[in-house]
């Protein structure tokens, strides 16, 4: 008996996985960066879902396209371009692109062109998993634009 009890107390007194250690959060820093930019207020924990819901679909479907163009060998194409995707604008104009990527005006135009059109299809893409039916993919592209505008 004694040696059972002498063994359950040992067992009792380990240390177990880091023992000792102090615990840290990996995604704290991520929540932290993630709720600074929500509204503040008396919002519907819904529509908070919702926008995060549609950024999540924007950033897969932004990370897809720059894994294409980084598999394609034109990651530095894609770095210049890739601020003309988005509604908020590019920090450079068409000129500055061209010069930058060594191409001409009505190339840059043309590149600028059949990036956002992958960024629609992927776009496309990633909705299509969380859909049942392909119909209902312009309906969810519709709900997501309605969700970003608001």
């Amino acid at each position: 008996m004694k040696h059972f009890l002498a063994h359950e107390w040992t067992k009792g007194q380990a240390l177990k996985r880091g023992g000792g250690q102090p615990v840290f959060s990996l995604d704290e820093l991520e929540a932290e960066n993630r709720y600074q930019f929500e509204p503040r207020g008396e919002i519907d924990s819904e529509k908070i879902f919702d926008r995060r819901w549609a950024f999540t679909v924007l950033d897969c479907a932004a990370a897809r396209l720059r894994e294409e163009y980084e598999s394609a060998g034109k990651a530095q194409l894609y770095n210049i371009l890739k601020d003309f995707v988005s509604t908020d604008g590019a920090l450079l104009n068409y000129d500055e692109a061209a010069s930058a990527s060594q191409l001409s005006i009505s190339a840059v135009k043309s590149a600028i062109h059949r990036l956002r059109q992958r960024y629609q299809e992927w776009i496309r893409q990633e909705i299509a998993q969380t859909v049942a039916t392909a119909s209902e993919v312009d309906e969810e592209i519709r709900y997501l634009l309605a969700v970003i505008r608001n």
